[in-house]
């Protein structure tokens, strides 16, 4: 409570999902999201651009708005590396532009920690894919490489 306090974090993305405890949820000055990327990777299509993109828009619509307030937000699973990280890595490619590899290797560089792994990365190839579809990265145009999401 009193890092949390200190830095002025009452925002909270609990990417563990159900298996996470919110800690201060009961403190009506934190705001949580109960993220469950693992869990919900399973059972969310993953087919289309816009399917992808709806995957990730929990989060990204919760951090828009604490940022766009001049929040500061936490996201956190048990180490920080893998659901967090991906969380984290996912954001960067939606508000940079970015490509997965570009936006890895910045987080990286303020978290070496971030490692986003197995089916976790898998997503994130997939949101590359999405937003090259949807014309939405830097440099990017309305033509992906391929009509099919990445495997």
């Amino acid at each position: 409570m009193e890092v949390l306090q200190k830095l002025q974090i009452f925002h909270i993305i609990n990417a563990q999902g159900s298996e996470g405890e919110n800690f201060f949820e009961r403190d009506k000055r934190f705001t949580y999201l109960r993220y469950g990327i693992s869990e919900n990777m399973y059972t969310s299509p993953f087919d289309t651009p816009e399917q992808v993109v709806a995957f990730f828009e929990p989060a990204h619509s919760f951090l828009d708005k604490a940022l766009g307030e001049g929040k500061n937000v936490m996201v956190h699973c048990l180490a920080g590396a893998h659901r967090a990280g991906t969380t984290g890595v996912s954001y960067m490619m939606k508000e940079g532009r970015m490509r997965y590899a570009d936006a890895v290797r910045v987080a990286k560089q303020q978290r070496p920690a971030v490692d986003p792994i197995s089916t976790l990365k898998d997503s994130l190839h997939k949101l590359e894919w999405a937003y090259e579809k949807l014309g939405h990265l830097n440099g990017g145009t309305d033509e992906a490489k391929s009509d099919l999401p990445p495997t």
